[in-house]
């Protein structure tokens, strides 16, 4: 929480060691500014996998959180959330699945 999540952005950032990367956006997956959202949509490719996973589950914001999407970066938000909309929708599934699966057991 000391550390701001500008600062955490900067170091998910393309181009860094893997390891601070990823940590970078784990720590970022509780924050929900709409520069956070907006940096894990960017990120949803990221040649590391940590990094994509995390950005992945933060995308999954986009779902049950459309205020994110009327914010400051509204525009850059809506429109990664629509190239993304197909996978957004299926891991989205995915995790119902899983809880449900998890409720059942």
């Amino acid at each position: 929480r000391a550390v701001p999540s500008e600062r955490l952005i900067a170091l998910a950032a393309p181009g860094g060691a893997p390891g601070p990367r990823a940590l970078a956006m784990e720590l970022l997956d509780g924050r929900h500014a709409p520069e956070v959202l907006l940096n894990a949509l960017r990120l949803l490719d990221d040649p590391v996998r940590e990094v994509r996973t995390a950005a992945r589950d933060k995308a999954l914001q986009v779902v049950w959180d459309r205020r994110a999407a009327e914010g400051p970066h509204g525009d850059a938000i809506r429109a990664l959330a629509e190239a993304n909309a197909e996978r957004i929708d299926r891991w989205w599934a995915t995790r119902k699945e899983r809880r449900r699966a998890a409720r059942g057991r």
